[in-house]
């Protein structure tokens, strides 16, 4: 594999070599996140994984009560709070993203 590798860095343009180099020094998805937590809008990070982390909780906490409940109403809105958490969940961890992205 290495030999494949080394023939493919051989056939490159010198442009190519920079941006495979340029590629190799990006950071990585922990650096990422750990950048997220310093600098001017720390606190944003600091919410969103709060806000995401109690939302998260809220959503297990409705699910025990739903797999509990008997009554077909409370059930129901057990089932109502679940659909609420997940996507409240999915907008939290897009816009999280979309800041990390930055």
């Amino acid at each position: 594999m290495n030999d494949v590798d080394e023939d493919i860095k051989k056939a490159l343009s010198k442009e190519d070599h920079k941006a495979l180099d340029e590629i190799g020094k990006e950071a990585g998805l922990f650096e990422v996140i750990g950048l997220s937590f310093s600098g001017r809008q720390a606190w944003l990070a600091h919410y969103m994984y709060a806000l995401g982390f109690a939302t998260f909780i809220a959503g297990v906490w409705m699910s025990t009560k739903f797999f509990a409940s008997t009554d077909i109403k409370t059930s129901l809105a057990r089932l109502l709070g679940i659909i609420v958490c997940l996507f409240g969940f999915t907008i939290i961890k897009v816009i999280s993203w979309k800041y990390y992205a930055r």
